[in-house]
């Protein structure tokens, strides 16, 4: 028997998830013991993973002596994956003289635990070492307030909650109406219960026996189905699409099929217009000029499409493309780009190493930077492609590398950006290098890169930094240095998602390549121009302008409107040929 975490480093060399326990090694199987509620991953996921490591058997265990208040502390982090999860958050654990008592203001999840007997007590098995009695008794005064006033709505939910314009909705089912959508995590669930709620469609099931039609709706902080049968299924299936946002008003009742709760249609209404997307309302647009496609070496996860055509929407100009050491994501970006009318800007974020000063420079040693580099013409796109092209067949060591001396030899045509926290020049400021050592690193480029504070929060966390006061100082050190060289300095999201919410998809990306701060996700969405001076507004209204609208809009207007591949098709010559055929 040893710890998960000294058999994780034996045998990967690498902590893939926060786990306390221990691993055992038998003749057929492998049995693993854990000493608290897995958060990180579900039993399901470990068993899968190490069953494929190892290549046995997997038995999962709880060796657990806890007493009931443990389960009453933890019980979030006890059901988080657990199939009935949707039922358990219903219910309130408290402690009555050893007893466990579980409330909830629902029979019907009641009724449900008690056709899933065995699996809640062998849940609380798990955690306690020892059957232990246990109640689940009613309390309706647990019943969420169904009348929330406005002002206890997130900001996500009053985005969609005011008053909708006549002329901007279709009414499907029953008759207009105003009332303030509830969000979908905290639907009731009793039947019978009025709600009124609002989302947009991201899947339809339609049975043409009955006939039946199922509504699947999200708001981005859960989801919920309306079903509907007879004439009014029909009438929704007519009406409705993926995609389509709805303001809906109807009664909760428990579908036995799906064995969910559903909400039967009254009034159903379809907005023309999304309240759910963010709108970039400020009158000057920015230009995104540093973002990840999902081409992007398992870190990006922006499909490019969708980006060019919110970047279109949002009343930008252009918007850039650079991703990791890599290109191939600019066919697409040129079809996005004729398909919406919006100006494509073809860079990449390369692995930079300097050979300028070492005599004996060995690229496999040398320390790696982070840096922008964006194509202003055709000569630049081609001096590109070559710089792609060396990275990968020269100078490739975990990553594709770029010299400064191969950059400096295809300059022409091209503009380099400092990047983020891992370039160059922020690197420099962190280890509080000299200021001729700063003015030396910051004369290779053409313009400075800052980035929201909180996509440099993990230095803080970390050590690196004090706190965000410093990180705050390190940027307006920046912001000087570019006034003092004559460089324009640039405001840019790193943008890696579309929207804050999206963070959990690269969380999950990240955690399957064994980072362990895996949920420590910085928000690395793509920003308005509202929300961008919003988040420099620390540099002054007059600065943040500069580096958020008036920089990147400069940088735009250096850079011609260029094909990355031209027209046509190009076979190859091959001298007697058709000849031959």
């Amino acid at each position: 028997m040893k710890y998960l975490n000294d058999f994780f480093m034996e045998y990967l060399g690498f902590i893939p998830f926060k786990i306390e326990g221990n691993i055992s090694f038998l003749n057929n199987y492998v049995e693993v013991i854990l000493n608290k509620p897995l958060t990180d991953i579900s039993e399901e996921e470990l068993s899968f993973f190490l069953k494929r490591l190892l290549k046995k058997d997997v038995s999962i265990n709880f060796l657990s002596n806890n007493s009931p208040d443990f389960i009453v502390k933890n019980w979030e982090q006890i059901i988080h994956s657990h199939p009935l999860r949707d039922y358990l958050r219903f219910l309130t654990p408290t402690i009555n003289e050893e007893r466990l008592i579980f409330k909830t203001p629902y029979p019907m999840v009641k009724a449900r635990i008690a056709n899933f007997q065995n699996e809640f007590e062998e849940l609380l098995y798990k955690h306690l070492g020892k059957k232990l009695s246990y109640d689940i008794l009613i309390d309706e005064t647990l019943k969420p307030n169904l009348n929330i006033p406005m002002s206890s709505y997130e900001a996500v939910t009053l985005s969609h909650s005011t008053s909708v314009n006549s002329e901007d909705l279709e009414i499907i089912l029953g008759k207009e109406f105003k009332k303030i959508p509830m969000p979908l995590n905290i639907l009731p669930m009793n039947e019978g219960t009025s709600v009124v709620v609002s989302g947009k469609i991201f899947y339809i099931e339609h049975n043409e026996r009955g006939p039946i039609t199922s509504i699947y709706i999200s708001d981005k902080k859960s989801s919920a189905v309306i079903k509907a049968f007879s004439e009014t299924a029909i009438t929704l299936f007519k009406n409705l699409a993926l995609n389509d946002v709805l303001l809906l008003e109807g009664t909760i009742f428990y579908d036995n099929y799906i064995k969910e709760f559903a909400i039967k249609p009254i009034n159903l209404i379809k907005l023309k217009s999304d309240p759910f997307e963010r709108k970039d309302t400020y009158p000057q647009k920015r230009v995104e000029l540093h973002l990840h496609s999902k081409l992007s070496s398992m870190e990006g996860l922006l499909d490019i499409d969708e980006i060019v055509n919110t970047a279109k929407k949002w009343g930008h100009k252009a918007i850039a493309i650079t991703d990791h050491g890599v290109v191939q994501a600019y066919p697409g970006a040129s079809g996005a780009s004729s398909k919406h009318k919006i100006k494509i800007i073809y860079g990449v974020e390369c692995y930079l190493v300097d050979d300028t000063k070492d005599k004996d420079f060995d690229y496999t040693k040398a320390k790696s930077y982070h840096a922008i580099i964006l194509v202003k013409n055709t000569t630049g796109l081609k001096n590109l492609y070559k710089l792609i092209s060396q990275s990968h067949l020269n100078y490739f060591y975990k990553r594709p590398r770029m010299t400064k001396s191969m950059i400096m030899k295809h300059r022409e045509g091209l503009l380099l950006g400092t990047a983020c926290e891992a370039g160059e020049l922020y690197t420099a400021f962190l280890n509080n290098a000299s200021e001729d050592e700063i003015n030396r690193i910051a004369s290779f480029y053409d313009y400075l890169e800052i980035q929201p504070l909180d996509n440099n929060q993990f230095l803080v966390a970390e050590g690196k930094v004090e706190n965000k006061e410093a990180l705050i100082e390190i940027k307006k050190k920046i912001v000087s240095l570019g006034e003092k060289i004559n460089k324009p300095v640039v405001a840019t999201c790193d943008v890696h998602f579309m929207d804050p919410e999206d963070e959990i998809f690269r969380r999950i990306l990240m955690a399957g390549q064994g980072y362990d701060d895996a949920d420590k996700q910085a928000p690395l969405y793509f920003r308005t121009t509202d929300e961008m001076l919003e988040e420099f507004s620390y540099l002054g209204s007059q600065k943040a302008y500069e580096v958020v609208i008036t920089n990147p809009n400069k940088i735009n207007d250096m850079i011609e409107e260029i094909a990355p591949i031209p027209e046509g098709t190009f076979p190859p010559k091959i001298e007697g040929a058709e000849d031959e055929i």
